[in-house]
């Protein structure tokens, strides 16, 4: 198993947890790397048990294959479903509107500059991608904290009213159906 692994935490008390861990490596105790980050999965109600002895294994497989760890924290909650839900709406919606008020997408192609029609794809890899990255740095939708949609979706709309005079408000759960 190889990647990336991310454990999400709000608390500081878990520096305890993590100097142990430290120890644990750096002087050979009897403690191993995964029951302890177990018990942090634990301490924190991160999921079920089956779900934690899995991870834990993971990650004990994992640094006694490579013998190295990469642990990242992030605090905040990521996008919730309703989130992104939300998002596919209003990137579609404001395909509709950007293409209802004439504003086609201008795209270079081998042929030369094609005028396209805006879809949802469109708007998300176009419009709401370069933003989010720019505020955030993150590429994914799926990583901004749940409060950062809010933030990228005003910079959008401002500049959507001031520049094209477009104004479509972020969806609300009866519109996402």
């Amino acid at each position: 198993m190889q990647g990336e692994y991310s454990i999400v935490y709000s608390d500081s008390t878990l520096e305890n947890l993590i100097q142990r861990i430290q120890d644990a490596h750096s002087v050979g105790k009897n403690e191993t790397l995964g029951s302890l980050i177990g018990e942090l999965l634990k301490a924190y109600n991160a999921g079920n048990d089956a779900v934690i002895d899995d991870l834990t294994k993971a990650i004990e497989d994992e640094y006694y294959v490579h013998h190295y760890l990469r642990v990242q924290i992030k605090t905040g909650k990521q996008r919730s479903p309703t989130q992104n839900n939300a998002l596919q709406v209003y990137c579609r919606e404001l395909a509709k509107a950007m293409n209802d008020a004439g504003h086609e997408r201008e795209v270079n192609t081998p042929i030369g500059k094609c005028q396209l029609p805006w879809n949802a794809d469109s708007v998300k890899e176009n419009i709401w991608r370069p933003v989010q990255k720019a505020m955030t740095g993150e590429h994914s939708t799926t990583q901004p904290e749940r409060s950062q949609y809010v933030e990228i979706y005003d910079v959008i709309n401002r500049h959507l009213i001031e520049t094209k005079g477009i104004h479509v408000p972020w969806p609300v759960r009866e519109q996402q159906g």
